[in-house]
């Protein structure tokens, strides 16, 4: 029966000593996005913020990115253009709105989503600056790469980049505790309290100190 549903395989994999672990080269999504989007989003919130960027004098907005990243991000494997956001399920696939509306608000969560924010005038407005570019020259190294580069012209001429090839969450650019902390708590907030979110990061990011059932206690808080 193994054999007929596994096929081949090579069994040795699952007998012999293991000499290195998958879990620390695992990614983890910081935004709810497509992971594709992602070190967009990390780059327009480095630039808005270390720039101190104000929406309403942002003129122009490059992002370049690899083919793929256009191919489906922008101008949609369907057929159906992302710049045409209709409900939050073309939205959190969207290149160019992930953009806008982080330059517009200055982050990128779940309110982003929740809300429609895609027909908000102010993002509605920055979204028709925002132009999507391939690079031949980020195409290199797909998928273990997923760089994208941001470019924004404001109203009296300045211009600001940012490249980013690794997205927070990446192995090679991993959150950290409080990363993770602080995530938990943003998408737990509204069936935990304060104490309990609390309690379940500390046993859980300690989890050589406690037992599994006092992680599952810990989770079985109610609602606030």
């Amino acid at each position: 029966m193994s054999a007929l549903m596994l096929g081949e395989c090579d069994w040795d994999v699952l007998t012999a000593p293991v000499d290195s672990w998958c879990l620390p080269r695992t990614c983890l999504k910081q935004y709810p996005a497509a992971y594709i989007i992602h070190s967009a989003i990390d780059a327009t919130l480095a630039l808005r913020h270390e720039r101190d960027l104000v929406p309403e004098r942002i003129a122009e907005v490059t992002v370049a990115g690899f083919g793929w990243l256009l191919e489906d991000m922008v101008h949609g494997m369907g057929g159906k253009s992302r710049y045409d956001i209709d409900a939050r399920e073309t939205a959190d696939h969207s290149l160019p709105y992930c953009v806008a509306v982080s330059l517009v608000d200055g982050e990128y969560t779940l309110r982003q989503l929740d809300e429609p924010r895609w027909t908000a005038p102010d993002v509605k407005a920055m979204l028709a600056k925002v132009r999507c570019v391939h690079d031949p020259a980020l195409d290199g190294g797909f998928p273990a790469r997923r760089p994208a580069r941001i470019t924004v012209v404001t109203s009296d001429g300045s211009r600001c980049e940012k490249q980013i090839d690794f997205p927070k969450g990446d192995p090679r650019n991993p959150m950290t505790d409080e990363d993770i902390a602080a995530k938990f708590r943003r998408l737990s907030a509204g069936v935990l309290g304060a104490d309990a979110q609390e309690r379940i990061i500390e046993c859980a990011l300690d989890l050589r100190s406690h037992t599994l059932r006092e992680l599952i206690d810990a989770c079985d808080s109610q609602t606030p």
